[in-house]
């Protein structure tokens, strides 16, 4: 089937082509919101700038597509083949891809809230994308590279990373690491008292050598934490207890702070440039020589106690 009659059969309120054959073809910019491709057959296909939320696509070959700007919010996409395939700036968020083969590129992808659990990936590779409060339980990686990715709140329970994958400058606060298997240091990886794991998990049996606590290289976030010259860039912590924290020279640019408390903190020369202040508590603070460019101030209480509205 083409892309003229796949179209013009959704306009009249067609919805179900479990199963058709679509390979290689260009389906860009167009809307198939809830559309039934069970099964279906799409290896090449170029599914840029498409709308597939809520739609069905379990058991779906999607192998070498490309996906620049893709929204898939809500599907299904469950035992799915992407291998291959190249996401960028998708969205997944909410989607079922329990059991799919993600052995592909995802640059900025948002996978918040997905099932993701049981996926398999070899050689894959996700930077900088929004993973948190996804379902990563059971997950099996090979060779694979996950960079700058937001983990917060995520399920990574019994998650299987070789020796071989890379998990660095991830956001862990508050995820679940129990029973994870992992070859490797947390290299720049973040984590808070709320980040849940076991003793077997938390330390590397490296032969010859003994036990490495995974955590040796990663940042703890926290009230009263010395985080000095810290590089937090685009890092998500906001609802956070940071009093007296010591955040001084650190990069927090672009960082989200919204809601958290950084009540007497030590924020001298810290880089906040377009970092989110939302709610944030800065009472006490030292903001001395901070760099506040473009920054966002919305009832923010300010260090000597009074809220700031820049909007107002």
């Amino acid at each position: 089937m083409d892309a003229g009659e796949l179209l013009r059969r959704y306009a009249i309120g067609e919805r179900n082509f479990s199963g058709v054959n679509f390979s290689r073809l260009h389906l860009e910019e167009v809307d198939l919101c809830g559309v039934n491709l069970n099964g279906a057959e799409l290896t090449g296909t170029h599914l840029n700038d498409v709308n597939l939320s809520y739609a069905n696509l379990s058991n779906a070959s999607l192998q070498g597509v490309t996906l620049l700007g893709a929204n898939f919010e809500g599907a299904n996409l469950s035992n799915a083949r992407l291998d291959g395939s190249e996401a960028e700036y998708a969205n997944f968020k909410a989607a079922n891809l329990s059991h799919a083969n993600l052995s592909g590129s995802f640059q900025g992808v948002d996978f918040s809230y997905a099932d993701l659990s049981n996926i398999y990936m070899d050689h894959g590779w996700i930077e900088e994308a929004n993973i948190s409060y996804a379902n990563l339980s059971n997950i099996t990686t090979y060779q694979s590279t996950l960079d700058k990715v937001n983990l917060r709140g995520a399920n990574l329970s019994n998650a299987f990373f070789s020796d071989g994958t890379r998990l660095r400058k991830a956001n862990l606060i508050g995820a679940n690491l129990t029973g994870m298997g992992i070859g490797q240091l947390l290299t720049d990886c973040i984590y808070d008292t709320e980040t849940i794991i076991d003793e077997k998990t938390r330390y590397l049996s490296i032969p010859g050598i003994g036990l490495f606590d995974i955590f040796e290289r990663a940042i703890l976030i926290g009230s009263g934490e010395n985080l000095n010259s810290a590089n937090l860039e685009n890092t998500d912590l906001s609802d956070l207890d940071l009093s007296e924290a010591d955040l001084s020279y650190a990069n927090l640019k672009g960082t989200n702070l919204s809601n958290s408390s950084l009540f007497q903190a030590n924020l001298e020369g810290a880089d906040l440039e377009g970092a989110n202040l939302t709610g944030a508590d800065l009472e006490g603070a030292n903001l001395n020589n901070a760099y506040l460019y473009n920054t966002i101030f919305d009832s923010t209480v300010m260090p000597d106690g009074n809220i700031r509205d820049d909007d107002c």
